[in-house]
């Protein structure tokens, strides 16, 4: 099995802001990536302002070509 890193970011002004890394914030973490839902407009920026921000580093950009729009992909890309 590959290591991996998964990264959950989530619009703390529709589902709470986190306390840390507590247990808490871990369990509302996998809540969060097994629940369908859309994305915020407010999350959306924040994806196209980190794949607009990654342009300038060649070697960064190629992980957020289209990070906006697999946002809304978000149950699929944590299942695998």
């Amino acid at each position: 099995m590959a290591n991996r890193h998964d990264v959950i970011i989530w619009d703390a002004d529709v589902h709470g802001a986190p306390d840390g890394f507590t247990t808490y914030t871990f369990e509302k973490a996998f809540t969060l990536i097994n629940q369908a839902a859309e994305p915020s407009k407010k999350l959306l920026a924040f994806a196209r302002d980190v794949e607009k921000n990654s342009q300038s580093n060649a070697g960064l950009a190629q992980f957020f070509i289209g990070f906006e729009d697999r946002c809304h992909f978000s149950k699929s890309m944590s299942a695998d």
